[in-house]
């Protein structure tokens, strides 16, 4: 079963960001897709059995406030 996750992300300014938070979540086992908002300030995840603090954890580790 799939689930979407919205996370509120702090400190993206540019498309840079927001790539290194996609690819920082999609790291994460169980993560099939990872969209990022710079407006939002979030970013919508699409995950089966991936663990929410693994992911909070992938963000920060990238240098974000998850």
């Amino acid at each position: 079963m799939t689930t979407t996750t919205v996370l509120n992300v702090n400190g993206m300014k540019c498309m840079h960001c927001k790539k290194r938070v996609e690819d920082a979540c999609m790291g994460v086992k169980g993560v099939l897709n990872a969209s990022a908002s710079l407006e939002g300030k979030t970013v919508t995840i699409d995950h089966n059995d991936a663990s929410i603090e693994e992911i909070k954890k992938a963000i920060i580790k990238a240098g974000y406030d998850a």
